[in-house]
C-alpha cells in the first residue's frame, strides 16, 4: 500500500506540473480516500482548487485536514495562501503565524504573511517578515 500510495503522490505532482489538473485532482481524490489525511494530498488538491479560483473549497478542504493534523506547518501554510487568496488577510496571517510557530524555517509562510501584511497596509511588519525571509534564503540559500 505504502509502494502504491508513494506511487499515486507522484502521479498527482506529475500531473499538476504538467498543468493536467482534471488528472492531478482525481489521482489526489484516490489518495485521499485511501487515506483520509494525507497532506500531501490534501495540499496538492487546495492548490488545484485555488487555480480554479475556488478558494472557499480549498479554505474547507485544508480546515478539514487540520482537523486530523493540527501540528501540520503545510496544512497551515496552504491554508494561509487559500485565506489570502479569498482576502481574509487578517485569517491568512494567523495561519502563516502557526504554521511558523511549528517549523520557523517555512519561507512560503514568510512570503505569504509578507504579502498579506503589505496588502493591510502593515507595511513595518511585511518589512520584518521579508526581513527573516531574506535571512533565511541567505543561511540556506
Amino acid at each position: 500500500m505504502e509502494r502504491d500510495l508513494a506511487a499515486w503522490i507522484d502521479e498527482a505532482r506529475q500531473h499538476q506540473h504538467d498543468g493536467e489538473l482534471e488528472l492531478a485532482a482525481a489521482a489526489y481524490r484516490r489518495i485521499l480516500q485511501a487515506q483520509p489525511a494525507q497532506i500531501e494530498a490534501l495540499t496538492g488538491l487546495a492548490e488545484i482548487f485555488q487555480a480554479r479560483g475556488n478558494a472557499i473549497e480549498a479554505v474547507a478542504l485544508l480546515e478539514e485536514g487540520l482537523r486530523s493534523s493540527p501540528d501540520s506547518a503545510s496544512l497551515l501554510e496552504s491554508l494561509g495562501d487559500a485565506r489570502h487568496a479569498r482576502g481574509l488577510l487578517e485569517s491568512a496571517i494567523s495561519a502563516y503565524r502557526e504554521a511558523l510557530d511549528r517549523e520557523p524555517c517555512r519561507t512560503g509562510a514568510l512570503w505569504g504573511m509578507g504579502c498579506a501584511q503589505a496588502s493591510l497596509g502593515d507595511h513595518a511588519a511585511a518589512a520584518e517578515s521579508l526581513r527573516q525571509l531574506v535571512e533565511l534564503q541567505h543561511d540556506y540559500g
